[in-house]
């Protein structure tokens, strides 16, 4: 069941996530060479890094069905690795069908769970250590 939840939660970031590509369509003649130039002259800005209240904001405006939304801080965090060395950026948590409204507060059984890791390389030790539970 938590494994059922953590990938629907990966599963939910990573479609959030994709929304944020470049919706502009490609033109069958391409740029004109005005527009190379001042597009090689002015560099785009940096992606923003999204903290997972983006995140769940996100899955909010894309209708997933989640409710009970909420960013946990250092006081809310069940794990007690908001902020911590070897801990996480930042976490949010919600409410989504299927889930058990009865589970504890910020749970992942209560339906998705988005944690921001400072590296992918943490991210991916924070879901192997998950599995094993």
């Amino acid at each position: 069941m938590r494994l059922r939840h953590t990938l629907v939660a990966f599963t939910a970031a990573t479609l959030a996530l994709t929304g944020c590509g470049n919706d502009t369509p490609a033109s069958s003649q391409g740029p004109g060479p005005a527009a190379t130039s001042a597009a090689q002259k002015a560099p785009s800005p940096p992606a923003v890094p999204l903290d997972a209240k983006s995140v769940l904001m996100k899955l909010d405006a894309a209708k997933v069905g989640i409710t009970h939304g909420a960013a946990q801080d250092e006081d809310t965090d069940p794990s007690n690795l908001l902020g911590r060395p070897n801990g996480y950026t930042s976490r949010a948590s919600a409410d989504l069908p299927g889930g058990d409204s009865e589970a504890k507060k910020y749970d992942i059984d209560r339906g998705l769970v988005v944690e921001v890791w400072p590296t992918a390389d943490d991210a991916e030790r924070r879901s192997k250590s998950s599995r094993k539970r």
